[in-house]
Parts: structure tokens; sequence; C-alpha cells
């Protein structure tokens, strides 16, 4: 992978800094995804597990 051969060119703070840009990343693609599958089973009540 390019990523870990350029991992000893960068420095600590870049490498923190793009490290929490991908967790931000990962975080609000999880969040998007959780939302529109609640989003669904709330206007689909008759397939939803969480309203019983």
């Amino acid at each position: 992978m390019i990523f870990k051969k350029n991992i000893s060119n960068l420095n600590g703070i870049h490498f923190e800094f793009n490290k929490k840009i991908a967790l931000l990343v990962f975080l609000s693609y999880f969040l998007y995804i959780t939302k529109s599958e609640i989003g669904k089973k709330f206007r689909n009540p008759s397939t939803s597990n969480l309203i019983t």
C-alpha cells in the first residue's frame, strides 16, 4: 500500500490530522447509514424491531 510506505515520510502532527479526518469521515458515514436505517423502520412499522 502507498499509505504504509509514506508513513515514514510524514511528521507526527500530519499523521494525527489524517487519522482524525479518517475517523470523522467514518463516523459521519456510519451515522448516515444508521439514520437512514432507523428512518426506514419508522416509515414501515410492520417490518420494525424498534416499535413492538
